[in-house]
Protein backbone atom coordinates (compact mmCIF):
# COMPACT_ATOMS: atom_id res chain seq x y z
CA UNK A 1 0.00 0.00 0.00
CA UNK A 2 2.88 2.36 0.97
CA UNK A 3 4.70 1.59 -2.47
CA UNK A 4 1.09 2.16 -4.13
CA UNK A 5 0.57 5.87 -2.34
CA UNK A 6 4.95 6.50 -3.09
CA UNK A 7 4.79 5.57 -6.77
CA UNK A 8 1.63 7.28 -7.11
CA UNK A 9 3.67 10.01 -5.92
CA UNK A 10 6.36 9.81 -7.36
CA UNK A 11 3.95 9.61 -10.52
CA UNK A 12 2.10 12.81 -10.36
CA UNK A 13 5.36 14.54 -8.73
CA UNK A 14 6.76 13.83 -12.60
CA UNK A 15 3.95 14.88 -14.07
CA UNK A 16 3.84 17.90 -12.63
CA UNK A 17 7.69 18.19 -12.96
CA UNK A 18 7.10 17.48 -16.93
CA UNK A 19 4.01 20.52 -17.25
CA UNK A 20 5.84 23.03 -15.34
CA UNK A 21 8.98 22.35 -17.65
CA UNK A 22 6.10 22.16 -21.08
CA UNK A 23 5.02 25.62 -19.55
CA UNK A 24 8.27 27.02 -19.72
CA UNK A 25 8.99 25.93 -22.93
CA UNK A 26 5.85 26.67 -24.37
CA UNK A 27 6.63 30.42 -22.52
CA UNK A 28 10.19 30.53 -24.48
CA UNK A 29 8.71 29.38 -27.39
CA UNK A 30 5.86 32.20 -27.07
CA UNK A 31 8.36 34.55 -26.73
CA UNK A 32 10.62 33.68 -28.92
CA UNK A 33 7.96 33.50 -31.58
CA UNK A 34 7.04 37.27 -30.50
CA UNK A 35 10.15 38.70 -30.91
CA UNK A 36 10.50 36.91 -34.04
CA UNK A 37 6.88 38.84 -35.09
CA UNK A 38 8.51 41.83 -33.58
CA UNK A 39 11.57 42.05 -35.48
CA UNK A 40 9.89 41.40 -39.17
CA UNK A 41 7.59 44.05 -38.31
CA UNK A 42 10.54 46.34 -37.65
CA UNK A 43 12.46 45.11 -40.47
CA UNK A 44 9.19 45.67 -42.47
CA UNK A 45 8.73 48.94 -40.73
CA UNK A 46 12.38 50.13 -41.93
CA UNK A 47 12.00 49.13 -45.59
CA UNK A 48 9.10 51.05 -46.22
CA UNK A 49 10.79 54.24 -44.72
CA UNK A 50 13.67 53.05 -47.19
CA UNK A 51 11.36 52.86 -49.90
CA UNK A 52 9.10 56.57 -48.61
CA UNK A 53 13.12 58.48 -48.68
CA UNK A 54 14.08 56.81 -52.03
CA UNK A 55 11.22 56.85 -54.69
CA UNK A 56 11.21 60.75 -54.44
CA UNK A 57 14.62 60.64 -55.43
CA UNK A 58 14.56 58.33 -57.69
CA UNK A 59 11.96 60.19 -59.52
CA UNK A 60 13.12 63.01 -59.55
CA UNK A 61 16.76 61.33 -60.94
CA UNK A 62 13.96 59.45 -63.60
CA UNK A 63 12.41 62.91 -64.35
CA UNK A 64 15.52 64.63 -65.29
CA UNK A 65 16.50 62.18 -67.41
CA UNK A 66 13.24 61.90 -69.08
CA UNK A 67 13.21 65.37 -70.36
CA UNK A 68 16.61 65.24 -71.61
CA UNK A 69 15.59 61.82 -73.46
CA UNK A 70 12.58 63.14 -74.74
CA UNK A 71 14.38 66.26 -75.79
CA UNK A 72 17.08 63.91 -77.28
CA UNK A 73 14.66 62.20 -79.18
CA UNK A 74 13.06 65.01 -80.46
CA UNK A 75 16.90 66.17 -81.53
CA UNK A 76 17.24 63.40 -83.43
CA UNK A 77 14.35 62.87 -85.46
CA UNK A 78 13.40 66.75 -86.24
CA UNK A 79 9.78 66.26 -84.53
CA UNK A 80 7.75 67.52 -81.47
CA UNK A 81 5.74 65.80 -79.05
CA UNK A 82 1.93 66.30 -79.82
CA UNK A 83 1.16 63.88 -76.41
CA UNK A 84 3.73 64.82 -74.09
CA UNK A 85 1.77 63.89 -70.61
CA UNK A 86 1.81 60.08 -72.31
CA UNK A 87 5.12 60.13 -73.50
CA UNK A 88 6.94 61.32 -70.24
CA UNK A 89 5.05 58.54 -68.62
CA UNK A 90 6.72 56.22 -71.26
CA UNK A 91 10.04 57.82 -70.26
CA UNK A 92 9.80 58.11 -66.89
CA UNK A 93 8.36 54.72 -65.94
CA UNK A 94 10.08 52.21 -68.77
CA UNK A 95 12.65 54.05 -70.24
CA UNK A 96 11.74 54.49 -73.66
CA UNK A 97 10.64 57.16 -75.48
CA UNK A 98 7.86 56.67 -78.68
CA UNK A 99 9.38 53.02 -77.72
CA UNK A 100 12.84 53.38 -78.81
CA UNK A 101 15.42 52.84 -76.18
CA UNK A 102 16.78 56.22 -74.88
CA UNK A 103 20.53 55.44 -72.94
CA UNK A 104 20.87 58.50 -71.20
CA UNK A 105 17.30 56.95 -68.96
CA UNK A 106 17.13 53.18 -69.90
CA UNK A 107 19.09 52.25 -66.26
CA UNK A 108 17.79 55.28 -64.26
CA UNK A 109 13.47 55.49 -64.98
CA UNK A 110 11.65 54.28 -61.70
CA UNK A 111 10.59 51.35 -63.30
CA UNK A 112 13.98 50.11 -63.20
CA UNK A 113 14.32 51.01 -59.68
CA UNK A 114 11.07 49.70 -58.29
CA UNK A 115 12.29 46.05 -60.24
CA UNK A 116 15.46 46.63 -57.57
CA UNK A 117 13.56 47.48 -54.81
CA UNK A 118 11.65 44.23 -55.51
CA UNK A 119 14.81 42.43 -55.78
CA UNK A 120 16.00 43.50 -52.39
CA UNK A 121 12.85 42.95 -50.95
CA UNK A 122 13.04 38.96 -52.32
CA UNK A 123 16.19 38.32 -50.51
CA UNK A 124 14.94 39.54 -47.34
CA UNK A 125 12.20 37.11 -47.17
CA UNK A 126 9.57 39.86 -48.87
CA UNK A 127 7.09 40.03 -51.52
CA UNK A 128 7.16 44.03 -52.54
CA UNK A 129 4.33 45.25 -54.78
CA UNK A 130 4.45 49.08 -56.30
CA UNK A 131 2.18 50.65 -58.32
CA UNK A 132 2.91 54.44 -59.67
CA UNK A 133 -0.90 56.07 -60.65
CA UNK A 134 -2.37 59.58 -61.59
CA UNK A 135 1.38 60.28 -62.99
CA UNK A 136 0.78 64.30 -64.50
CA UNK A 137 3.60 66.72 -65.58
CA UNK A 138 2.58 70.07 -65.55
CA UNK A 139 4.40 73.94 -65.35
CA UNK A 140 4.72 74.79 -62.06
CA UNK A 141 6.49 78.19 -62.58
CA UNK A 142 8.66 79.78 -65.38
CA UNK A 143 11.13 78.22 -64.03
CA UNK A 144 9.80 74.76 -62.30
CA UNK A 145 8.20 71.65 -63.89
CA UNK A 146 6.44 69.64 -61.30
CA UNK A 147 5.53 65.56 -61.15
CA UNK A 148 2.74 64.40 -59.28
CA UNK A 149 2.03 60.54 -58.55
CA UNK A 150 -0.05 58.09 -56.28
CA UNK A 151 2.45 55.37 -54.66
CA UNK A 152 1.00 52.31 -53.62
CA UNK A 153 2.97 49.93 -52.11
CA UNK A 154 1.80 46.19 -50.71
CA UNK A 155 4.52 43.95 -48.36
CA UNK A 156 4.08 40.95 -47.51
CA UNK A 157 6.18 38.42 -45.87
CA UNK A 158 6.96 34.49 -45.96
CA UNK A 159 4.51 33.88 -42.52
CA UNK A 160 1.68 36.55 -44.38
CA UNK A 161 2.44 39.31 -42.22
CA UNK A 162 1.17 42.21 -44.42
CA UNK A 163 1.47 46.04 -44.75
CA UNK A 164 -0.19 48.12 -47.68
CA UNK A 165 -0.56 51.62 -48.19
CA UNK A 166 -0.98 54.27 -50.48
CA UNK A 167 0.48 58.30 -50.37
CA UNK A 168 0.41 61.25 -52.92
CA UNK A 169 3.65 62.73 -53.54
CA UNK A 170 5.06 65.04 -56.13
CA UNK A 171 8.73 66.60 -56.97
CA UNK A 172 9.84 70.00 -58.11
CA UNK A 173 12.23 70.27 -60.82
CA UNK A 174 13.98 73.18 -61.94
CA UNK A 175 14.66 73.35 -65.60
CA UNK A 176 17.89 75.69 -65.27
CA UNK A 177 20.50 72.70 -67.66
CA UNK A 178 17.56 71.22 -69.13
CA UNK A 179 17.46 71.52 -73.10
CA UNK A 180 15.37 73.58 -75.34
CA UNK A 181 13.65 71.04 -77.71
CA UNK A 182 12.94 74.58 -79.87
CA UNK A 183 16.15 75.19 -80.81
CA UNK A 184 16.87 70.91 -81.90
CA UNK A 185 13.82 70.80 -83.76
CA UNK A 186 14.83 73.90 -85.79
CA UNK A 187 18.35 73.08 -86.08
CA UNK A 188 18.24 69.75 -86.96
CA UNK A 189 19.98 68.45 -83.92
CA UNK A 190 23.19 71.15 -84.19
CA UNK A 191 22.23 73.43 -81.73
CA UNK A 192 21.35 72.03 -78.01
CA UNK A 193 20.34 74.99 -76.33
CA UNK A 194 20.48 74.63 -72.13
CA UNK A 195 18.03 76.49 -70.09
CA UNK A 196 20.16 79.29 -68.45
CA UNK A 197 18.49 81.93 -66.61
CA UNK A 198 19.97 85.21 -67.58
CA UNK A 199 22.07 87.32 -65.11
CA UNK A 200 22.77 90.13 -67.30
CA UNK A 201 19.83 92.23 -66.02
CA UNK A 202 19.15 95.12 -66.20
CA UNK A 203 19.39 94.60 -70.28
CA UNK A 204 20.14 98.78 -70.65
CA UNK A 205 21.30 100.89 -68.47
CA UNK A 206 22.02 104.62 -69.50
CA UNK A 207 21.82 103.82 -73.03
CA UNK A 208 24.54 101.05 -72.54
CA UNK A 209 22.91 98.00 -73.74
CA UNK A 210 26.13 95.68 -73.31
CA UNK A 211 24.14 93.42 -70.75
CA UNK A 212 21.79 92.71 -73.99
CA UNK A 213 24.57 92.06 -76.05
CA UNK A 214 25.48 89.28 -73.67
CA UNK A 215 22.35 87.87 -73.28
CA UNK A 216 21.46 87.46 -77.18
CA UNK A 217 25.26 86.10 -77.85
CA UNK A 218 24.35 83.33 -75.05
CA UNK A 219 21.23 82.67 -75.55
CA UNK A 220 20.13 83.03 -72.31
CA UNK A 221 16.36 83.01 -71.24
CA UNK A 222 14.36 85.67 -69.73
CA UNK A 223 11.16 85.16 -68.26
CA UNK A 224 7.80 86.82 -70.52
CA UNK A 225 4.18 85.96 -70.48
CA UNK A 226 3.82 86.37 -74.39
CA UNK A 227 6.51 83.34 -74.75
CA UNK A 228 6.04 79.89 -74.64
CA UNK A 229 6.79 77.54 -71.47
CA UNK A 230 9.46 75.11 -71.15
CA UNK A 231 6.65 72.11 -71.50
CA UNK A 232 4.98 74.00 -74.59
CA UNK A 233 8.13 74.07 -76.03
CA UNK A 234 8.47 70.08 -76.58
CA UNK A 235 4.64 70.17 -78.26
CA UNK A 236 6.12 72.75 -80.49
CA UNK A 237 3.32 75.47 -79.42
CA UNK A 238 4.59 78.82 -80.02
CA UNK A 239 1.70 80.27 -77.60
CA UNK A 240 1.80 82.73 -74.86
CA UNK A 241 1.87 81.27 -71.40
CA UNK A 242 1.90 82.77 -68.15
CA UNK A 243 5.08 80.78 -67.61
CA UNK A 244 6.77 81.53 -70.79
CA UNK A 245 10.61 82.48 -71.48
CA UNK A 246 12.70 82.98 -74.29
CA UNK A 247 15.84 83.35 -75.62
CA UNK A 248 17.43 85.39 -78.46
CA UNK A 249 18.59 83.32 -81.71
CA UNK A 250 22.66 84.09 -82.27
CA UNK A 251 22.24 84.21 -85.41
CA UNK A 252 26.11 83.98 -86.14
CA UNK A 253 25.96 80.41 -84.25
CA UNK A 254 23.00 79.26 -86.53
CA UNK A 255 25.53 80.16 -89.31
CA UNK A 256 28.10 78.45 -87.79
CA UNK A 257 26.41 75.24 -88.03
CA UNK A 258 25.64 75.89 -91.78
CA UNK A 259 22.11 76.61 -90.93
CA UNK A 260 20.25 78.83 -93.38
CA UNK A 261 19.69 82.38 -91.56
CA UNK A 262 16.86 84.63 -92.17
CA UNK A 263 17.96 88.06 -91.01
CA UNK A 264 14.51 90.18 -91.69
CA UNK A 265 12.69 88.60 -88.53
CA UNK A 266 13.02 89.66 -84.67
CA UNK A 267 15.19 87.23 -82.91
CA UNK A 268 13.43 86.57 -80.47
CA UNK A 269 13.52 82.69 -80.85
CA UNK A 270 9.17 81.47 -80.44
CA UNK A 271 8.98 84.09 -83.96
CA UNK A 272 12.10 83.42 -85.20
CA UNK A 273 11.12 80.24 -85.58
CA UNK A 274 7.61 80.39 -86.35
CA UNK A 275 6.31 80.24 -89.82
CA UNK A 276 4.65 83.34 -89.69
CA UNK A 277 6.99 86.84 -91.07
CA UNK A 278 7.22 88.09 -87.67
CA UNK A 279 9.87 90.88 -89.84
CA UNK A 280 12.17 92.84 -87.43
CA UNK A 281 11.17 96.49 -86.71
CA UNK A 282 14.67 97.75 -84.97
CA UNK A 283 17.97 97.07 -86.31
CA UNK A 284 21.71 98.69 -86.21
CA UNK A 285 20.90 98.98 -82.06
CA UNK A 286 24.28 101.67 -81.15
CA UNK A 287 27.37 98.79 -79.67
CA UNK A 288 25.55 95.65 -80.74
CA UNK A 289 26.41 93.33 -83.06
CA UNK A 290 24.44 93.76 -86.60
CA UNK A 291 23.01 90.70 -86.48
CA UNK A 292 20.68 91.90 -83.07
CA UNK A 293 17.21 92.98 -85.04
CA UNK A 294 13.82 93.10 -83.02
CA UNK A 295 10.43 93.11 -83.31
CA UNK A 296 8.91 96.89 -81.56
CA UNK A 297 7.26 94.76 -79.03
CA UNK A 298 9.78 93.24 -77.49
CA UNK A 299 12.37 96.28 -78.08
CA UNK A 300 10.40 97.62 -75.14
CA UNK A 301 10.16 95.15 -73.22
CA UNK A 302 14.04 94.66 -73.14
CA UNK A 303 14.53 98.42 -72.89
CA UNK A 304 15.72 98.81 -76.26
CA UNK A 305 13.96 101.65 -76.98
CA UNK A 306 16.63 103.69 -74.64
CA UNK A 307 19.90 103.05 -77.42
CA UNK A 308 20.22 104.61 -80.71
CA UNK A 309 18.98 102.19 -83.55
CA UNK A 310 17.54 102.94 -86.57
CA UNK A 311 13.49 101.35 -87.90
CA UNK A 312 14.61 97.92 -90.57
CA UNK A 313 12.40 99.51 -92.76
CA UNK A 314 13.84 102.91 -93.66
Amino acid sequence: MRKAILYTGITVFLIALLLIIMSIEYSRESSRLENIEMRKAILMNQFIEMIDTDIPRASRIATIRSMLAIEDYCSRHAVFISNLSEVFKEAFMNGTVMGEEIPIIMNDSLGVYISRLKTTAHGMGMDLSINIENISLEQKSSWEIIISYILIVNITDNEDTYIAYEKPLNNTIEIIGLRDPLFSVYTNGRIHNEIKKTNHTPFVINGNASNFQEFAINMEYYENPDAPSFLDRFTGSLNPSPYGIEAMVNLEELAAQGLEIDTSKSIVDHLYFSNQSNTADWCSFEGLSSWIKIDETHGYFYGLDNVTYINCSG
